[in-house]
């Protein structure tokens, strides 16, 4: 038997009504996917997806299971700013 989700809330039916949204949802039907991995399936950029992420997490549309990418994008932000900018010990 499919789940069926019933819209209970007006700003379910605003993200619903937003097609970058829309296909965020159609992309994670059946397989879990990074913020990543959507930007580039979908051919948006990574603070587009994030934005809209955080949007349908809000409203009850999804579940944002794991934040890893801020620790991966934070290191190696770090590191090119050390190839940059040399620091000594």
């Amino acid at each position: 038997m499919e789940d069926i989700f019933y819209v209970d809330d007006l700003n379910q039916l605003k993200a619903l009504s937003d097609p970058f949204k829309v296909k965020i949802l159609w992309e994670i039907d059946e397989v879990p996917k990074t913020g990543k991995m959507l930007a580039d399936q979908l051919h948006l950029s990574p603070s587009k997806v994030r934005y809209h992420l955080t949007e349908l997490e809000k409203v009850g549309l999804i579940k944002i299971d794991r934040t890893e990418e801020k620790m991966v994008l934070f290191k190696s932000s770090i590191e090119r700013l050390q190839k940059e900018f040399p620091l000594r010990r």
